[in-house]
């Protein structure tokens, strides 16, 4: 039987290791990336808010539960990624307002 500190640090695949190091970095780059992207309306803004709430439903429905760290650590990537993405056009648009008042 193992104990909870060795559960915790199973050491996994390459590739999971490799996204649970530099997962915070991957969503604050590809989110600042589609953020612009949606700033010089090239992705409709509505489409980002549904992607946004699709993904973190999917995250806390199914995507914290699979077995392969490497399946969450990409649903964990991508629900932080819309969320990164929405606060992105979010401020974005305060600031226009802002602006015009």
């Amino acid at each position: 039987m193992s104990s909870g500190a060795n559960a915790l640090d199973q050491p996994g695949s390459k590739p999971s290791r490799y996204l649970r190091e530099h997962r915070l970095r991957l969503t604050i780059w590809i989110g600042a990336g589609e953020g612009l992207l949606t700033l010089l309306g090239l992705i409709p803004h509505l489409a980002v808010y549904i992607l946004a709430a699709v993904a973190i439903g999917f995250w806390v429905v199914a995507g914290r539960k699979y077995e392969s760290a490497t399946a969450r650590h990409l649903a964990w990537i991508f629900a932080a990624l819309c969320a990164v993405t929405t606060l992105f056009r979010i401020l974005a648009g305060c600031q226009t307002l802002r602006r015009l008042g």
